[in-house]
């Protein structure tokens, strides 16, 4: 099976993102195939980028779209703007994209609470 354009566009974000622009650290034919196989391309990288965090697609989770991100950015631009006391619940249904952006902005935001958060997530994650 030859590659098309799309596919050609796919095997130089592969070389970007998974091999640092260096395909020989890694077995590039093999990425190749799997991309001919129809396995989309988040999933050959291992990870994908969500405002600016690098979520893992190691254990296969929903892959992160393009208007979730946009409108995460929206409640972290919007409504964390005019919301201190703000509590949020994500039960992490699928990569953790969301909560994962969110938890980041809020970090950067320094609002009131969040170290205990930040210690207590740390602590968590170790256990997993």
């Amino acid at each position: 099976m030859q590659l098309t354009a799309p596919h050609n566009q796919q095997v130089e974000w592969i070389i970007r993102d998974k091999y640092d622009g260096n395909p020989s650290l890694g077995n590039l034919d093999k990425d190749i195939e799997r991309l001919k196989n129809g396995e989309p391309v988040d999933y050959i990288i291992g990870f994908k980028k969500f405002l600016n965090c690098k979520i893992d697609l190691s254990h296969r989770p929903l892959i992160p779209r393009e208007e979730t991100e946009y409108w995460v950015e929206k409640f972290n631009d919007e409504w964390l703007r005019i919301n201190d006391k703000l509590r949020i619940l994500d039960i992490f249904s699928g990569s953790g994209c969301i909560g994962i952006a969110v938890l980041k902005h809020l970090l950067k935001k320094n609002f009131p609470g969040l170290k205990d958060l930040e210690s207590l997530t740390k602590e968590n994650l170790k256990n997993l």
